[in-house]
């Protein structure tokens, strides 16, 4: 569901009012369909309430009011009042929060439960939060105690039981007592996926186990996270999969390739995009312009500079019509044509909404949100957070939070950024 970040009053003619952050409000609430519709749909002359919305998490909302942050519920009703200067998702619930610089956590009551007095925090991971104090790094219980000392130089989130950290130049994987349970002998690792991890020695990639043993020979160009029991990987200009024997189970035939997701995955083909199953086997052959994940059984696709929506067998359902489409849910999506915007049910059925040319600008240009959880130093502050704009200047790449605060990557990590945001 695209929202417009922002919370609108709609006021009925009988007095009632009704408080939504996207469009699709006005198909789901019977009342506002019996009303005026210039009224209605001209929703910008109503009263804004919040400048900014977030997606939910453990059913609460980031919002922004001026510039402080606070969340709501699902009713839009705010249950913690605008006044930090950062807020993050709920996570294990717990949420970050920022006030004058440092970094603490509060509940869904609003109580702060841990004292804002961190440089950097990450979320809880495995019951336990990553924190910087005094330029080090270490980790937090949901007491707020101290449970591994911040004495790391760089450190990551638990994931399958172990926490990846450096100290005088020298990587480890600790466990939750702060006991160090491998030392890996290679120049990069990543933290533990679905038990394995990747490592690179030299210019070569592969993955070890929880006991630190080599599973996978270093030996591509590049490695990635498992995903669904496969992992993407590359040799020379072409990437392929593999399965936790190491065994090639999808030829390294496709020039570009992505993670599955519900048994899919988009792969890349003489410039052209499809979809594979976990077999290998082309369930929908390379033929779209642009691909996206399938959500609720639909995918958008794009063709012919036009956007549509195929279904898994690969059929199209709703023709390629539009300008601009997004993903569906519960039932409904937002798309662009001719610049008005529509909000169509599964049969491609339109509901008209007038608008303004700023709002569709504003939607358009939108970048899509990181959607899987990436692994870098957390020095670089990216672990988990959305991300509003990217640019690259001087061959740097910086991110641009939603928070507004900005982050520089290092050039090694830019390919793999490009590949999941599409820059």
């Amino acid at each position: 569901m695209i929202e417009t970040k922002e919370i609108y009053e709609f006021i009925l003619s009988n007095g009632l009012k009704y408080l939504s952050n996207n469009i699709n409000v006005l198909l789901l609430i019977p009342e506002l369909l019996n009303e005026n519709i210039n009224i209605i749909l001209d929703y910008y002359k109503n009263k804004r309430v919040y400048d900014y919305v977030g997606d939910y998490s453990e059913g609460l909302a980031i919002v922004k009011k001026g510039k402080k942050y606070g969340y709501i519920n699902q009713f839009f009703e705010g249950v913690i009042i605008p006044k930090y200067d950062g807020a993050f998702d709920f996570q294990e619930g717990l949420a970050r929060v920022k006030i004058n610089n440092k970094y603490g956590y509060i509940n869904k009551l609003g109580e702060e439960v841990i004292k804002c007095q961190y440089d950097d925090a990450k979320d809880f991971h495995e019951g336990l939060a990553l924190v910087k104090r005094n330029n080090k790094y270490g980790y937090i219980n949901k007491l707020g105690e101290e449970v591994i000392p911040c004495k790391y130089d760089e450190a990551y989130s638990f994931s399958c039981g172990l926490a990846m950290v450096k100290i005088d130049s020298k990587l480890y994987y600790i466990d939750q007592n702060g006991t160090i349970k491998i030392i890996p002998n290679c120049d990069k690792c990543h933290s533990f996926k679905e038990d394995l991890a990747v490592i690179k020695k030299g210019k070569k990639n592969g993955y070890i186990d929880k006991f630190g043993k080599q599973a996978i020979k270093c030996k591509y160009d590049k490695a990635f996270d498992f995903s669904e029991g496969l992992a993407l990987i590359k040799k020379g200009k072409k990437y392929g999969y593999i399965n936790k024997f190491g065994k090639e189970v999808i030829s390294l035939d496709y020039d570009e390739a992505f993670d599955f997701h519900g048994g899919l995955a988009i792969v890349k083909k003489n410039n052209k995009y499809g979809y594979i199953n976990k077999l290998g086997k082309e369930v929908i052959p390379c033929q779209y312009d642009e691909v996206f994940d399938f959500n609720e059984d639909l995918a958008v696709v794009r063709k012919n500079n036009k956007y549509g929506y195929i279904n898994k067998l690969g059929r199209v359902v709703i023709h390629y019509q539009f300008d601009e489409a997004y993903k569906f849910s519960n039932g409904l999506a937002i798309v662009a044509k001719n610049k008005d915007i529509y909000i169509i049910d599964k049969f491609g059925k339109p509901n008209k909404f007038r608008t303004s040319s700023k709002f569709i600008e504003r939607e358009i240009k939108k970048i899509r949100h990181i959607t899987k959880e990436l692994e870098f130093p957390v020095a670089y502050n990216l672990l988990t957070e959305e991300i509003n704009d990217v640019k690259e200047i001087n061959k740097k790449l910086f991110i641009k939070k939603e928070t507004g605060e900005n982050i520089m990557l290092d050039l090694s990590e830019i390919e793999q950024i490009k590949r999941l945001i599409k820059i």
